[in-house]
């Protein structure tokens, strides 16, 4: 999954980079979704992980990648991912920043005055992981702020946009749009997007001493987004 993700970020023109947020508790993890046993091993990561140092890892990663020549860094991730990118909207220097489905984003909201750059949040609002009241807190907390775009999915359950599920028709648009949102707010040249998430799939990103690698060197990037929206989708 995590690579089929840093793929497709490389197909739109990106530099995509995958840290490794595991690698303080096992480095290399690689697990797929296709069992149950992976499923309760990637969950027992996904409790033991600190979050806050994850952030931090982040910020490593949005450093390294512009030292590779890009002149804006951005976030994506999906999940767990999503909310540590929505962590990272509010505490780090990321030109711009996208969660799909992002879980726990809602028990964050106090620190929404951190953000200083765009953010577009991807809502299933059937999510059987994320309490509907949580999806309308965050809408509501976050209606004001201009920086925020909240996109809403009325029939799509937690993990649309994940390849191979049911959902096709959505998770094209949710990717299309996450990607023009990336590459209006994060520049027109060579960009990065960086892409992390709750399962812990990919051994390719974060080394030891937290300087990330590059794992697929951008080409043309798409259109631009356009600002301002806040739409239902």
């Amino acid at each position: 999954v995590m690579r089929g993700k840093a793929d497709w970020l490389a197909r739109e023109g990106f530099l995509a980079v995958s840290p490794d947020l595991f690698w303080r508790i096992k480095p290399g993890i690689d697990l797929t979704d296709q069992s149950e046993a992976e499923w309760k091993q990637a969950l027992d990561y996904m409790n033991q992980l600190d979050k806050n140092a994850s952030v931090r890892d982040v910020q490593a990663t949005l450093t390294w990648a512009r030292s590779q020549g890009v002149s804006k860094a951005g976030a994506l991730g999906y999940c767990m991912g999503g909310y540590i990118a929505f962590l990272a909207a509010c505490r780090t220097d990321t030109d711009a920043t996208v969660c799909y489905h992002g879980g726990g984003i809602h028990t964050a909201l106090g620190e929404a005055s951190g953000i200083k750059k765009p953010v577009m949040l991807h809502n299933p609002m059937k999510d059987g992981f994320i309490p509907v009241e949580a999806l309308n807190t965050i809408r509501e907390t976050l209606a004001s702020n201009p920086l925020v775009t909240v996109g809403e999915y009325a029939e799509q359950d937690h993990a649309f946009t994940r390849e191979g599920g049911a959902q096709r028709r959505a998770r094209r648009a949710a990717r299309g749009r996450g990607a023009r949102c990336a590459a209006g707010y994060a520049g027109t040249q060579t960009e990065t997007a960086l892409h992390h998430s709750g399962i812990p799939e990919s051994n390719r990103g974060f080394d030891h001493s937290g300087a990330a690698r590059s794992i697929a060197r951008a080409r043309n990037p798409p259109a631009p987004a356009r600002a301002g929206r806040r739409p239902v989708w």
